[in-house]
């Protein structure tokens, strides 16, 4: 050892690895909240806000679009997975009719229609969002994949 350093104790070992396992934890936890709570909190939030301030959603009830939205988000998570490849958040996920599907389906099951119309939808949700997806192909507004 030369002059003037200074072996570390115990002691001082072991609060250091503290430490380190510590950040360690904090930097798993982090991102874990930030995936797991902050991006849906921040899709879902983004979704009320669009429908609450569009003409279509001054008719519907807070508790109607909390629904959808919680609908559309855990179909989206089931089949696309994280919400960064949900196709109205990343522009190169190709809009597919399993988008459409998913909006009818939460749509009717979130109180947008009569009981007649919602089990009309229902019966008829295949020929639907192929229809919808058809006429959003015509427009341009989607690629097929």
């Amino acid at each position: 050892m030369k002059n003037g350093e200074k072996k570390l104790t115990k002691k001082q070992k072991c609060i250091f690895r503290i430490m380190m396992i510590g950040a360690i934890v904090l930097l798993i936890a982090f991102f874990a909240l930030r995936e797991y709570y902050f991006k849906p909190r921040q899709y879902k939030k983004k979704i009320f806000n669009e429908i609450k301030n569009s003409t279509a959603g001054e008719d519907l009830t807070d508790e109607q679009i909390e629904k959808f939205v919680d609908c559309i988000y855990d179909k989206y998570r089931k089949y696309y997975g994280d919400v960064d490849d949900f196709p109205d958040n990343n522009i190169e996920q190709q809009i597919d009719k399993f988008y459409y599907e998913s909006f009818l389906v939460c749509s009717a099951c979130s109180g947008f229609y009569s009981k007649s119309d919602s089990s009309l939808i229902m019966e008829h949700l295949d020929s639907l969002s192929n229809e919808v997806f058809a006429l959003q192909l015509k427009k341009g507004t989607v690629i097929q994949k």
